[in-house]
């Protein structure tokens, strides 16, 4: 994503796994019945939306467990943390073992070249890594899902949307199109206490929260001062909040605080299920929401009837979060299985399986367990740079396929951003 939207990433980036495929050509289903661990909710990739939707879930339903899995480790490097120091960033974390490395095919627009893609392989995600523009879509955007998709889903427009918007931030304006301060208790690292209404803390780049000394507020070069005047020379109207329209110009708003970013890790503060926080207040009962830091989820398993029951995952040794007195969790607690001796442990999901990996991962995972396109998935071999090169398929056999359907995997586009460099 290059502008974070943390409350739109919640309500339609993640994919629900838990539908039930009928009228197929192929049935196939795990037929072992073992699990190691029982859960309510398993929900695969700790990003924008992975985050959000596990502290929600955990929240609105505190007697289910829910299990959030992440392939790689927690963000909390300086490089990634602090607002100010992107290139610092570019030089030591882009391409490093907490970043997929990804890169697209070749493109003859582009001279053959192909195009370096970063996602972060840590808790938040991308937002751990983008340029923190913190900017909801346009409100007619939202109210064209309404009318495409009918009465019945009006809670799809712009008007049903905003109580998320402003539910998922904390916002210093007044306007009613914003979060304000409300009943959550987060304390960071630093000792900073924060009574807010949702984890997001944001402002626009103005804001004094950013900077403020003797000589300037905000953090607003002077360029973008001159370029904003020079669009008002040219009729084009100030805006002073995208929150309500997205025409204009204007300073746009940043998820960050005292230079400090602020990842949708922070739905995990929250709740106190950040792994490893120093110090937290946690509004959930011990055992509703659980953590896996570097844990790969391979496959998800499916019963007869082609339903999502579970995943298989191959587990790290950072399997953090809350411990309660439950055996079945406590004993997969503190076990250092990752390095010699890979374990793949098999958990079941009572009610949901949803994933949350990213336009990517989320897709990757999908054909790996069956759901896509039948003609790819009957001759399907994972290429060298797979990301479970430990599964092994046979070129004859292909994989099992569970659905087939032709659009996953299909149709990812990339959006070119021409940036301008002053000198």
């Amino acid at each position: 994503m290059k502008s974070m939207n943390v409350g739109a990433s919640c309500a339609v980036g993640a994919l629900a796994a838990n539908y039930v495929c009928k009228n197929m050509d192929f049935a196939w289903c795990d037929r072992r019945k073992k699990f190691d661990l029982e859960v309510d909710f398993i929900v695969i990739g700790a990003g924008s939306s992975g985050c959000a939707l596990s502290s929600r879930l955990a929240q609105g339903l505190p007697d289910c467990k829910t299990l959030l899995v992440e392939s790689g480790d927690t963000d909390d490097l300086p490089e990634i943390q602090t607002s100010v120091d992107y290139f610092g960033k570019v030089d030591r974390i882009f391409g490093s073992e907490r970043d997929w490395s990804y890169h697209a095919e070749a493109q003859k627009e582009l001279n053959g070249r192909a195009l370096y893609w970063p996602r972060g392989k840590v808790v938040g995600g991308c937002s751990s890594f983008n340029t923190m523009v913190y900017m909801r879509g346009d409100p007619h955007d939202y109210d064209s899902w309404y009318q495409m998709l009918g009465p019945e889903f009006s809670d799809w427009n712009f008007k049903g949307m905003l109580p998320f918007f402003k539910r998922a931030e904390t916002h210093p304006g007044h306007s009613t199109f914003h979060g304000k301060h409300g009943k959550y208790t987060i304390m960071f690292e630093l000792g900073i206490v924060i009574i807010s209404l949702g984890p997001m803390l944001v402002a626009p780049l103005s804001d004094s929260s950013h900077f403020k000394s003797a000589l300037k507020t905000g953090a607003v070069h002077r360029v973008t001062d001159l370029f904003i005047k020079a669009a008002n020379s040219m009729n084009i109207p100030t805006n002073e909040d995208f929150a309500q329209s997205t025409e204009g110009v204007g300073v746009n708003d940043v998820n960050a605080r005292d230079g400090k970013r602020c990842s949708a890790s922070s739905y995990l503060k929250m709740v106190g299920a950040y792994p490893k926080m120093l110090s937290t207040v946690s509004s959930l009962p011990f055992g509703s929401l659980h953590v896996w830091l570097c844990s790969k989820a391979q496959r998800i398993l499916f019963d007869a009837d082609r339903r999502a029951i579970g995943c298989e995952i191959v587990v790290g040794d950072r399997m953090e979060g809350t411990v309660d007195e439950d055996s079945s969790f406590r004993m997969f607690m503190g076990q250092k299985v990752f390095g010699d001796s890979k374990r793949v442990i098999r958990v079941r999901a009572k009610k949901e399986v949803i994933l949350c990996g990213g336009a990517i991962n989320s897709p990757f995972l999908l054909l790996h367990s069956g759901v896509g396109p039948k003609i790819h998935l009957g001759k399907f071999h994972p290429f060298s740079n797979c990301l479970y090169s430990f599964i092994i398929f046979s070129e004859d056999i292909g994989i099992p396929v569970i659905a087939d359907l032709p659009g996953v995997g299909s149709n990812l586009k990339g959006t070119f951003i021409q940036l301008p460099v002053f000198f």
